[in-house]
């Protein structure tokens, strides 16, 4: 089986303490880099799954991020007026 099946290589840039704090992790645990920020990812990922309250929070950050961007603007820009605005069109009350 190869290895490198399905995955994805992942690089990022951090400050030099983080890696030297992330290279004391992994030393202190017996594990690569990689493996350590494989299983962070996964246990951040599977508590949120876990945990609907924070699922229906992260739903509302979502809407009010959205309302925030159509309220400056930056949200459908090219939408013609009266589309999806609220404007009265077709089955509004």
């Amino acid at each position: 089986m190869n290895p490198k099946k399905n995955t994805v290589a992942v690089t990022f840039r951090c400050d030099v303490a983080v890696a030297d704090q992330l290279d004391e992790l992994c030393r202190m645990m017996g594990i690569k880099r990689s493996e350590f920020l494989i299983s962070a990812i996964t246990s951040e990922y599977d508590k949120m799954q876990g945990n609907p309250k924070l699922k229906d929070m992260l739903e509302q950050f979502k809407h009010i991020t959205e309302t925030m961007k159509q309220m400056t603007g930056q949200a459908n820009a090219g939408t013609p007026v009266g589309i999806g605005d609220g404007a009265g069109g077709e089955g509004e009350a």
